[in-house]
């Protein structure tokens, strides 16, 4: 196996694109509010609590 010694620290934007950024933040959201709406009883309740949600705790990444 080959030793690579020219190795660089990852900056902040490097960083953010390597763990996914944004988009690993908002499928982990819409699975959270997936499982809000189920625990809502689905329907129009569920989407009143999915929506409360949203607009409460929703901060998308730039």
């Amino acid at each position: 196996m080959e030793e690579i010694y020219n190795c660089t620290e990852l900056n902040t934007l490097e960083l953010l694109d390597v763990q996914g950024g944004g988009f690993a933040y908002d499928v982990g959201f819409a699975w959270r509010e997936l499982g809000i709406y189920i625990k809502g009883g689905g329907g129009i309740m569920g989407q009143i609590d999915v929506i409360c949600d949203l607009v409460e705790n929703y901060k998308p990444v730039n």
